[in-house]
């Protein structure tokens, strides 16, 4: 689920900036995942609810390192390589 909320946040962000519009926080972010993600797959409330909201969190933390010039632009996460998340 992290890595789901990972990449769909990362996906919405760069559509956002590319096409020169206002970035969503974090909790915007999450808001439009219980909506839009949550609601049509089931399996996402098999997991705590901290660990798509962290996912996200380190997703907006990246982007904002990628805009002060930082860091380069996120990548997107794979299976299999650095899985990890939080339960807090």
């Amino acid at each position: 689920m992290a890595r789901h909320a990972y990449n769909w946040a990362n996906a919405i962000i760069q559509k956002c900036w590319d096409e020169k519009q206002k970035v969503p926080s974090a909790i915007d972010l999450h808001k439009r995942l219980v909506t839009e993600v949550k609601a049509a797959n089931q399996w996402c409330y098999e997991t705590n609810k901290n660990v798509p909201q962290k996912a996200l969190v380190n997703v907006r933390q990246a982007w904002a390192r990628c805009f002060k010039k930082v860091s380069q632009q996120p990548r997107f996460k794979k299976k299999g390589q650095r899985d990890s998340f939080y339960l807090v």
